[in-house]
């Protein structure tokens, strides 16, 4: 029997990511400029995690949808990249640090017998080494990402935040 839900968050918003890796650091970044700039919604979580791992399913399991954000090394069209996901529950990995956001989502299905809508957030990093600040580059692509995501947030939900709505 699955366990109950019950709704903290119409959007959670979880970043991932290295801060000591450069360009890894995209989702902690963006999680941070995004918390402040939503900040009069209370009905948003922010998350930041070095990667995905099955200590945040318990979070995430209250939130209406959810918008995991993270850096990638492919090359996108537009530096950035939105996708819905879906759960993929029947593949675990053996380490945690091969969990994917549809591992989490499919863990979060198994344990409370749904998981909310998702989307994946990828931005281009081109600097994965040690250090802790943002290329250059990458800083503007996240910042792209960062605008188009207030804008969304900013035109379709009321503070508090609408049931309902979708990212």
């Amino acid at each position: 029997m699955p366990l109950p839900v019950e709704t903290a968050w119409d959007l959670c918003i979880v970043g991932f990511g290295n801060p000591q890796r450069r360009d890894d650091g995209i989702g902690s970044y963006m999680v941070r400029q995004l918390k402040s700039a939503l900040e009069s919604y209370d009905k948003i979580g922010f998350l930041t995690v070095r990667h995905p791992e099955p200590s945040i399913v318990a979070e995430l399991h209250a939130a209406a949808q959810i918008l995991f954000v993270d850096a990638t090394i492919k090359v996108l069209t537009n530096g950035w990249q939105l996708n819905r996901i879906q759960p993929e529950p029947e593949i675990l990995p053996y380490t945690t640090h091969h969990f994917t956001p549809m591992i989490i989502l499919g863990i979060m299905r198994m344990l409370y017998g749904q998981s909310p809508p998702t989307w994946v957030l990828t931005v281009e990093g081109c600097d994965f080494g040690f250090g802790r600040s943002l290329t250059f580059t990458a800083k503007k692509r996240a910042e792209s990402a960062i605008s188009a995501i207030v804008g969304f947030v900013r035109a379709n939900l009321r503070t508090p935040l609408m049931s309902g709505q979708t990212f």
